[in-house]
């Protein structure tokens, strides 16, 4: 809250910042503080009172009317209530004045959210700010917000605005972003998408922190490094399988390990049928990794 006053003698309180959290009190000694400015001169209309929500506002309000009128009852009244702001004391005539104030200027006081303050502020100037004048207020599930969004995802499927190969390219990126979640609607799940990510972009809007392996991986993973050891290593398992008897079915679950690894990357669904002979493998890789394991291949055969 604050206020300007023209007389250089006014016993003006200073700037005061009030931190608490809900409950505590902030209503109270916001209201306490707009009083005290009013009874020491400053016109209603000069003061700025502002706080997050219109519920907390109106609160504020009710609360300097419901106080003023308190202190206005009586002189004692008055008195308690200069005990209370911390000042001089004064009588209930003070008081009533300046209750008086606050009802004559209702439509020129500002006890109000700081949003509506920030959004008047830009709407008497739109041009000194480089605004639109005809701008809207996006409150984020509002109607403009939706329009909005509908027209960010008309935008994305509309090929006159978009390269198609822009829009391979982004389809491959979101395809590999929710991989493993299964979507029937691709809109929903983009709108759910942007939302979801919306503040980490607002807080970081540089493109170079939105991929690329380079800025990722500056001199290569090490998982990359590692990749060109899996051909030799499914090799190795593949003739030591080939040796092996065993039943068809368990032969086609090792088949089918052997290609889920061999073609994997990101974007693969990985075969259930594959899990187990994984976690055979798994249990022994350190072994492996010595050059030398035996491993179940069914639930009696080692190899």
């Amino acid at each position: 809250m604050s206020a300007r006053h023209n007389d250089a003698t006014f016993p003006f309180p200073g700037h005061v910042a009030i931190a608490a959290s809900a409950g505590s009190g902030k209503t109270y000694q916001l209201a306490h503080r707009y009083i005290r400015l009013l009874v020491n001169g400053v016109p209603p209309d000069r003061i700025c009172a502002l706080t997050f929500s219109r519920k907390a506002a109106q609160e504020i309000f009710d609360a300097i009317v419901r106080y003023l009128v308190i202190a206005a009852r009586s002189d004692r009244d008055a008195s308690e209530m200069s005990r209370r702001i911390g000042n001089r004391a004064q009588g209930a005539t003070d008081y009533m004045e300046a209750l008086r104030a606050v009802v004559s200027n209702l439509n020129r006081l500002y006890v109000g959210t700081l949003d509506s303050f920030i959004i008047g502020v830009v709407r008497a100037f739109p041009s000194e700010l480089g605004i639109n004048m005809d701008f809207k207020v996006m409150d984020e599930g509002g109607a403009v917000a939706h329009d909005v969004r509908r027209a960010v995802m008309a935008s994305i499927f509309n090929p006159e605005t978009i390269p198609p190969n822009v829009q391979r390219e982004f389809f491959e990126a979101f395809k590999q972003a929710t991989f493993g979640r299964e979507e029937k609607d691709i809109d929903d799940s983009l709108l759910r998408f942007v939302e979801k990510y919306r503040q980490h972009y607002r807080s970081i809007a540089e493109a170079s922190a939105w991929g690329g392996a380079q800025a990722i991986w500056p001199s290569k993973s090490d998982w990359s490094l590692r990749v060109s050891d899996i051909s030799k290593t499914l090799a190795d398992i593949n003739a030591v399988l080939a040796e092996t008897e065993m039943p068809d079915k368990v032969r086609v679950r090792w088949n089918t390990f052997l290609s889920a690894v061999a073609g994997f990357d990101e974007r693969a669904t990985w075969p259930k049928d594959a899990d187990r002979p994984f976690k055979n493998l798994i249990s022994v890789v350190d072994d492996i990794r010595k050059g030398h394991a035996t491993f179940i291949i069914d639930r009696k055969k080692q190899v």
